[in-house]
C-alpha cells in the first residue's frame, strides 16, 4: 500500500502542458478488435500463453457459453482455453459506488455481458489504493478501467499525474483494459515500465459534435497504431452521427481496419449511430457497448443487452458471411421491422440481421453504404423516402413504377452488387387489409366493433386479410433460391382474383398523399372504389389524383384539402389515415375530430405505434368498424421477408414478435 501510495503522489515530471487539453478533441481513433480478449486478473493457476502471436489469458474472460460436462470435469478451475472469435457485449457502469459498480458487474453477469467498463470517473468518493484492487479482485466479469476525465467528456477533475497514475496502477494490478485517451497516451506510455500480464490498452478518442471525414478517421488510426506501447494496442474511436451515412463510414473503417490485423472499437453516438453498435460483429469489432434494463446508459444510442444478444445476434455476427437487411426511415426508432424481421431472420436459420437506419440524405446513405463495403441485402423504406426511393433503384416492378413511390429495395448481389430493384408491399397489404374489414363488417352488421378480435381475425392464417396480402394475393413472387439470399431479384406482378372487391362502387378518404397515401390510392382506384385524396397541401393531393387517373383509366379520383375532412362536410364509405398523425410519441393527435367520423362505416389506420390510436378509439366509440395498422404492417412486411430472402414468411412467428415490447 505504501509503495501504491507513493506512486499515486509522484508520478514523475509533470505532464506537459500541450497534452492537457481543456475542450472535446475534435477527432479521435476508431477502436475495433478480432484479437482474442485478455484476462482482467492472473492467478497462479492462469499464466497467460501465446495463441496466434496474441497473448491469450485465462477462461474467466470466455463469453457466455455452455461447456461439456467432460470438459469441466478435467479442466482445471481458470485454465485457459482457445477464445472463439466473435465480437463481445460490454456494459459501461457509471454507479457512484464500489458497492453499486460490484452490484452492477453481476447484473451485467446475469444479462449475459462478456464483461463491464468500470466509470471510475463516476464514483463520488473515490480512493484509488483502495478501490482498484477490490474491483478488480471482485469483479464476476472482465473489467474496462476507465477514468474519464472532463475534457473528453468524462466526470474526473483529478489533476492529471494523479489520474494517469491510477490508471497505471490498473495496469499493474491486470485489470482486462485500462482506457486512455489518445492525446495524452504517448506520455503515459513513456518509461511505463512492466504491465500486469494479460493487460491491454485501449487508446480512445471522441468527438461529440460529427463524424469527421474517413480521410481524417483513417488518419487518426494510422496515428494510434504507431504509439510506442507496453503492452497490445486496441483503437476506440467514438463520434457523433448526424445521419445514418456517418454509420457506415464508421462501419467501412471498422472493417478495413480489423481486416488489416489493428484490434479496433468503433462507435458513432446518437440515434443515428445506432448500427454502428447493432452491426459490431458484422463489421469485426471488439465489443460493442449496451446498457442494463435499468436504462442508465453511459452514451446516447446503447442498446439493452438484452436486445443486442436476442434481437440482433451480436454474438453470432461473422464480417463477410453476415448479411445486412434494415428499414430506413425519419423518424425510424417507432420502426417494429426489427422485432419482426430478426424474429423471421432467426427462425429461418439465415445468417443476417435487420437494423433500423436513421436517414435524412437517401442516395448519401446509399451510396455510404456502398463505400462502406457492407453486405447489405435490402432495405424496408418508410417515411418520408417512398418517392426517393424509387429514383435511387435501378429498376422497379410495374406496381412501384405505377404508384410512383416503393417502400421495397431489393440487391441481389453481394455488397450491394448487380443493381437494385424496388417494390411496393404497401398497395396489396393496405388494400387487403381494409377488404377483410369490410367483409366483416358485413359479416357483423352495423355497430362498433371490438378492435382487439378484429385484429385477430385479419392476422389468422386462414383469413383474406393478412394472408392474401402475403400469399393469394401478392402477384406470383418469384424469389431467387429459396436457400440462397444472392438470388436473382423476384419479379412480383400484380394480379386479380375473381371475386370483386368489397372496395367497389365504395368511397375511400385517404387522408395523406406520401408514399403510404399513394399506394393505398393506387390500389384502391384499382379495386373499382372512388378515391377522395385529402391533404394539408391542396396542390400534393392534385398531383397524386393526376398520376392515379393516369395509372388507372377511368378512375374516379378527386382531390381535396384535409380541412374538408376534418370539418365533417366530406363523408364517405371507408377513413384510411396513411400520415403519421397519432403515432408515438403524439398519441393524444388524431388526423379527424370525433365529430366527423360518424360519417364513415370502416376506419384504418396505417399507425401501429400505438397500436389503438386516438383516431380509431374515437372510431369505435362512434359506431365503426375499425382495422388497426399491424394487419397492412404484416402483410407488407411478409411480402418483403420474401423479396429480401426467396423464403415465405411465417406470419405466427411475425406476429409474436411484433406484440414484444420494442426496447428488448
Amino acid at each position: 500500500v505504501a509503495v501504491v501510495e507513493s506512486m499515486i503522489a509522484h508520478v514523475g515530471p509533470p505532464v506537459s502542458p500541450a497534452l492537457l487539453p481543456v475542450a472535446p478533441i475534435a477527432r479521435g481513433p476508431a477502436f475495433r478488435c478480432r484479437a482474442p480478449v485478455l484476462q482482467p486478473r492472473v492467478t497462479a493457476s492462469s499464466e497467460p500463453r501465446r495463441l496466434g502471436g496474441m497473448e491469450e489469458g485465462p477462461r474467466s474472460l470466455q463469453p457466455h457459453r455452455a461447456a461439456s460436462k467432460a470438459d469441466a470435469a478435467t479442466a482445471p478451475s481458470g485454465a485457459p482455453e482457445a477464445i472463439p472469435d466473435f465480437t463481445r457485449v460490454c456494459v459501461s457502469l457509471m454507479r457512484d459506488t464500489v458497492d453499486g459498480m460490484l452490484l452492477g458487474a453481476r447484473e451485467a453477469q446475469a444479462e449475459g455481458a462478456d464483461l463491464v467498463e468500470i466509470r471510475l470517473d463516476a464514483l463520488t468518493a473515490f480512493d484509488p489504493a483502495n478501490d482498484i484492487p477490490r474491483i478488480i479482485a471482485e469483479s464476476p466479469l472482465p473489467i474496462i478501467i476507465t477514468l474519464r476525465p472532463t475534457w473528453e467528456g468524462g466526470k474526473s477533475e483529478l489533476p492529471e499525474p494523479r489520474r494517469l497514475a491510477a490508471l497505471k496502477y490498473a495496469a499493474i494490478l491486470g485489470a482486462a483494459f485500462v482506457d486512455v485517451e489518445f492525446k495524452v497516451a504517448s506520455y503515459f506510455f513513456e518509461n511505463f515500465g512492466e504491465v500486469g500480464p494479460g493487460t491491454r490498452f485501449i487508446v480512445s478518442s471522441h468527438n461529440f459534435t460529427a463524424t469527421p471525414p474517413l480521410s481524417e478517421l483513417e488518419e487518426h488510426v494510422a496515428l494510434c497504431r504507431g504509439l510506442q506501447a507496453p503492452a497490445p494496442l486496441v483503437v476506440k474511436l467514438v463520434t457523433t452521427a448526424l445521419d445514418a451515412a456517418d454509420a457506415m463510414t464508421m462501419l467501412g473503417l471498422l472493417r478495413a481496419t480489423t481486416a488489416a490485423g489493428q484490434p479496433m472499437i468503433g462507435l458513432a453516438m446518437g440515434e443515428a449511430g445506432v448500427p454502428t453498435r447493432l452491426l459490431a460483429g458484422q463489421a469485426g469489432a471488439l465489443l460493442s457497448f449496451a446498457t442494463l434494463d435499468d436504462g442508465k446508459a453511459s452514451a446516447p444510442g446503447q442498446p439493452f443487452v438484452s436486445a443486442l444478444l436476442r434481437r440482433y445476434r451480436l454474438r453470432e455476427q461473422r464480417p463477410g458471411k453476415t448479411r445486412v437487411w434494415g428499414v430506413v426511415g425519419r423518424p425510424v426508432g417507432h420502426s417494429k421491422g426489427p422485432l419482426i424481421h430478426n424474429a423471421m431472420l432467426k427462425a429461418a436459420n439465415i445468417d443476417g440481421v435487420y437494423v433500423p437506419f436513421l436517414v435524412n440524405d437517401l442516395p448519401r446513405f446509399l451510396k455510404a453504404a456502398a463505400a462502406s463495403g457492407m453486405d447489405l441485402g435490402g432495405l424496408s423504406v418508410t417515411i418520408p423516402h417512398k418517392e426517393a426511393a424509387l429514383q435511387a433503384a435501378d429498376e422497379a416492378d410495374g406496381l412501384a413504377a405505377g404508384i410512383g413511390a416503393a417502400n421495397t429495395l431489393v440487391w441481389a448481389g453481394p455488397r450491394m452488387t448487380q443493381g437494385c430493384r424496388a417494390y411496393n408491399t404497401d398497395a396489396l397489404a393496405a388494400l387487403h387489409a381494409i377488404e377483410d374489414g369490410l367483409r366483416r363488417g358485413k359479416e357483423r352488421g352495423a355497430g362498433p366493433q371490438n378492435a382487439d378480435s378484429d385484429r385477430a381475425s385479419s392476422n389468422s392464417g386462414k383469413s383474406s386479410g393478412v394472408a392474401e396480402a402475403s400469399s393469394s394475393h401478392s402477384g406470383g413472387v418469384s424469389p431467387g433460391g429459396a436457400d440462397a439470399p444472392h438470388g436473382s431479384l423476384p419479379s412480383p406482378t400484380v394480379t386479380h382474383t375473381s371475386q370483386a372487391s368489397p372496395l367497389r362502387g365504395k368511397k375511400i378518404v385517404v387522408l395523406g398523399a406520401g408514399g403510404a397515401g399513394r399506394a393505398l390510392a393506387f390500389a384502391a382506384a384499382r379495386a373499382g372504389a372512388a378515391v377522395v385524396i385529402a391533404n394539408r397541401t391542396l396542390t400534393r393531393a392534385d398531383e397524386l389524383a393526376a398520376s392515379v387517373r393516369t395509372a388507372v383509366p377511368g378512375a374516379s379520383v378527386q382531390a381535396v384539402r384535409l380541412d374538408g375532412v376534418r370539418s365533417g362536410e366530406l363523408g364517405g364509405d371507408v377513413l384510411a389515415n396513411t400520415t403519421q398523425i397519432g403515432m408515438h410519441p403524439k398519441v393524444d393527435e388524431s388526423p379527424v375530430p370525433a365529430s366527423a367520423l360518424r360519417r364513415y362505416t370502416l376506419v384504418f389506420d396505417a399507425v401501429y405505434t400505438p397500436l389503438h390510436t386516438r383516431l380509431l378509439t374515437e372510431a369505435k366509440e362512434a359506431g365503426c368498424t375499425v382495422v388497426t395498422g399491424d394487419s397492412m404492417f404484416l402483410g407488407q412486411a411478409a411480402e418483403q421477408f420474401k423479396l429480401f430472402t426467396g423464403r415465405g414468411a411465417d406470419l405466427g412467428v411475425m406476429q409474436a414478435a411484433l406484440d414484444r415490447p420494442l426496447q428488448h
